[in-house]
């Protein structure tokens, strides 16, 4: 846990005091990204894994064992300020991603005319662990995010796919209790 991952801790505990969840301790989230954690955590990860942010709630999370993709990520239509959000150009008529964008990260064809542009919701669908990590240390950024090996992906022979996905963001107070109030 980093970010508020006191409450965090507490939530998960609350509802789930019948399960034995051990919880990891990122000891400087103010310098690590959610990518530094995911390291933390990476000899406890099996093969494939999918990553589950905790600031939206999905309406289904698909079934990732019928996917091709080495990557997958889950994107939605935008519909806010896209200016919050990693962005993801999607060529048209499939689901390959030929491009990632996020502030200072970008990375692809963002001229890419035969594409469309949807969030990356953070939900993430890995095949091998060890490719990405992989990838991951190939990334001497700091701090580190997931997807900062998002740009060794699409330069590999490796599929890079989005999923459409139903989400609700609530990374902020106020966007929890603007759902609430629907």
């Amino acid at each position: 846990n980093g970010y508020i991952g006191d409450d965090l801790k507490s939530i998960v505990e609350l509802f789930h005091p019948d399960r034995n969840i051990e919880f990891v301790i990122n000891s400087d989230p103010a310098t690590n990204g959610m990518g530094d954690s995911l390291k933390l955590l990476s000899h406890r990860i099996s093969d494939s894994f999918v990553v589950l942010p905790n600031d939206g709630i999905y309406q289904h999370i698909p079934d990732f064992t019928h996917i091709e993709g080495d990557l997958v990520l889950g994107s939605s239509p935008i519909n806010e300020d896209e200016s919050d959000y990693t962005l993801l150009s999607v060529k048209s008529g499939s689901s390959s991603i030929v491009s990632v964008d996020r502030n200072e990260f970008n990375y692809g064809r963002r001229d890419n005319l035969n594409s469309f542009k949807s969030i990356f919701t953070g939900l993430m669908y890995v095949k091998n662990k060890e490719t990405y990590f992989d990838f991951m240390n190939l990334c001497g950024d700091k701090p580190l995010e997931i997807y900062s090996p998002f740009c060794h992906y699409m330069t590999s022979e490796l599929c890079v796919e989005a999923i459409t996905v139903q989400w609700n963001d609530i990374g902020t107070y106020a966007k929890y209790k603007e759902l609430l109030s629907r």
